[in-house]
C-alpha cells in the first residue's frame, strides 16, 4: 500500500528534503502544506494517513490546527507527529492533551530518526 503523509511547515526547505528523503525510503506520496490552514485543507481532501506538523508557523498554528483536527470526525483518529523548536513546558503539556499526537520531536530533528519513527507508525496504520 502507498501511503500518503502530509507535511506541514513553514519551512520550505526542510519540507522539500524531508519529502526528498521519506519518498526514497518508503513507499509513499508526499504532500506539503506552509500552514495550518493549507494543511487543514489538504488533509480534509487527501485523508493521509500521518500528518507531520510544526508548530510555529504563520495564518494558523500547529495548536490552532490539532484543535481543528480534534473537531473534525474525518480527521481526528490520524496520527500526528509534531516538530517544534519551543522546548517549553508549557507546550508540552498543550500537546497532551491531543490524543492523535503520536510523537514530539525538537528541532533540529535527524531525518534518519524523523523516518525511523514514521516507518513504526506507517506499519501499524
Amino acid at each position: 500500500m502507498k501511503y500518503k503523509i502530509l507535511i506541514i511547515d513553514d519551512e520550505n526547505q526542510f519540507s522539500g528534503l524531508l519529502s526528498f528523503r521519506l519518498t526514497k525510503t518508503i513507499d509513499c506520496e508526499v504532500l506539503t502544506a506552509d500552514n495550518g490552514e493549507e494543511g487543514l485543507k489538504a488533509a480534509q481532501m487527501t485523508h493521509p494517513h500521518l500528518i507531520i506538523l510544526d508548530l510555529l508557523m504563520p495564518v494558523m498554528d500547529g495548536f490552532v490546527f490539532l484543535e481543528k483536527m480534534a473537531d473534525d470526525i474525518t480527521l481526528k483518529k490520524i496520527p500526528v507527529i509534531v516538530l517544534t523548536a519551543s522546548t517549553s513546558p508549557t507546550s508540552r503539556d498543550k500537546l497532551t492533551k491531543y490524543l492523535n499526537v503520536a510523537e514530539i520531536f525538537f528541532k533540529p530533528v535527524k531525518p534518519e530518526v524523523l523516518i525511523k519513527r514514521v516507518n513504526q507508525l506507517m506499519a501499524s496504520v
